[in-house]
């Protein structure tokens, strides 16, 4: 399976905070999405070293944890918590990554959504936080409206 990465532009536009950018260059994109849904807005105490039992190795995987205490072991460092900037990466890894060829159910699996919810990511417009949706079409009828 590629692993695409994300460049710094598509980070900056879904306004990530630089600590998020720096964690993702250090342990990739899935697994700062997942610290940061877990952790958001905690200082973690990290080890100078970590085992494949430690939580951390079980919650990202053993390499990303061996990788964020090779950088940051034996600091604290805030996971930034950034519901609406982990999002909009996820979607945007998702859709880079499904557009690569990897297989939606491997996809909806690794980012642990369900693969009525990935079809509805891969519908919609690409927005940034914060900017409005294109204007309704009024030319579609809709058979609720009276």
């Amino acid at each position: 399976m590629s692993r695409l990465r994300l460049s710094v532009e598509d980070l900056e536009r879904c306004w990530l905070p630089q600590s998020a950018i720096d964690l993702i260059e250090v342990i990739g994109t899935v697994a700062t999405l997942t610290l940061m849904q877990r952790y958001g807005g905690i200082t973690l105490a990290l080890p100078r070293s970590i085992g494949a039992d430690h939580d951390l190795s079980r919650l990202i995987g053993h390499d990303a944890a061996r990788k964020l205490v090779e950088h940051w072991g034996g600091d604290r460092v805030y996971i930034p918590k950034a519901d609406n900037a982990v999002r909009c990466v996820r979607d945007q890894e998702m859709i880079r990554r499904y557009d690569a060829g990897d297989r939606p159910q491997e996809l909806a699996l690794e980012y642990k959504i369900t693969d009525r919810h990935f079809w509805r990511v891969m519908k919609k417009p690409m927005l940034v936080p914060g900017q409005r949706p294109p204007p309704k079409d009024d030319r579609q009828l809709s058979m609720l409206d009276d």
